[in-house]
């Protein structure tokens, strides 16, 4: 295994550890938390982190574990080309997502498909 700084998950400053609830209220209009990493710098990092493995791992078979925010950002740039849409594609705790990809395309996917 390898670690990737570029996957861990978004830093959340003074609202780590608090409800998801809380952290929507707390989201200012540019998408900042009170001292929490910016959305702009959370997708960058994740997004060259994922780029560099599809890179660095051509026609390999690669598993990822990360959180949940990471991975529903990279579902969301692969599927739909928008990562504004991660959303989308978070998956439950324990949830396993299989991702086809060949030359940066996604050919296929599943979301969701089980639980381990």
């Amino acid at each position: 295994p390898e670690v990737l700084d570029g996957l861990k998950e978004r830093g959340l400053g003074q609202l780590e550890g608090s409800a998801r609830a809380e952290r929507v209220a707390a989201v200012d209009w540019n998408g900042l938390l009170p001292g929490g990493e910016p959305t702009t710098t959370f997708r960058t990092r994740v997004l060259a982190a994922l780029e560099a493995i599809m890179h660095q791992h051509h026609d390999e078979t690669v598993i990822i574990v990360s959180h949940g925010g990471p991975l529903a950002l990279f579902l969301a740039h692969l599927v739909e080309e928008r990562v504004e849409a991660w959303e989308r594609y978070l998956m439950a705790n324990g949830g396993l997502t299989v991702a086809r990809v060949e030359s940066g395309r996604l050919l296929d996917f599943r979301f969701n498909a089980g639980l381990v």
